[in-house]
């Protein structure tokens, strides 16, 4: 095979060193795409229980460029998809004809750090990078190693946030 593509879900990331070691082994692979798919965790600061998860994915990129496979890691930084259309509101589920929250919208954090439980803890750590320290726009990407979906892919409209908002509220 020329291309390994991997999908394998956050439990098992660790897993991915037995494919590295396989990709070595058949020295035939011309492109290993690890679990990427999120945000660029070379770039994130964020908290447990997330910070475990991304730790991982660091850890994956380090093995690959190491055993030196050729790699391309598709970032698609924070779900948009996810999180965008319910505002963000932990728990708001949102239907075929249900949007957003009209009622109300909680602004999550008063300053005092509170526990909470799995899996809304994930969701707020994974949110923390974006929503908190703003990672997911703060930088430029490298023409020498990266490029923007939109350069890519440049007949497909995108919609931006804003307009999207509009359409809810």
């Amino acid at each position: 095979m020329d291309v390994v593509i991997s999908t394998v879900g956050h439990s098992l990331l660790a897993d991915q060193l037995n494919i590295i070691a396989a990709i070595n082994e058949a020295r035939n692979v011309k492109r290993f795409f690890p679990s990427e798919f999120g945000n660029d965790v070379d770039r994130l600061h964020t908290v447990e229980p997330a910070k475990t998860t991304f730790n991982t994915k660091v850890q994956i990129r380090r093995a690959v460029e190491a055993e030196g496979i050729p790699f391309t890691y598709v970032v698609n930084f924070y779900c948009a998809d996810f999180f965008l259309p319910n505002l963000a509101q932990p728990g708001h589920v949102v239907g075929p004809s249900a949007g957003p929250p009209k009622d109300k919208v909680i602004i999550l954090g008063d300053g005092n750090a509170k526990e909470a439980m799995f899996p809304l803890n994930m969701a707020l750590s994974i949110s923390y990078p974006a929503f908190v320290k703003g990672e997911q726009t703060n930088f430029e990407i490298d023409p020498s190693f990266g490029v923007e979906a939109s350069q890519v892919y440049p007949d497909v409209k995108y919609t931006p946030v804003d307009e999207i908002l509009n359409h809810y509220v």
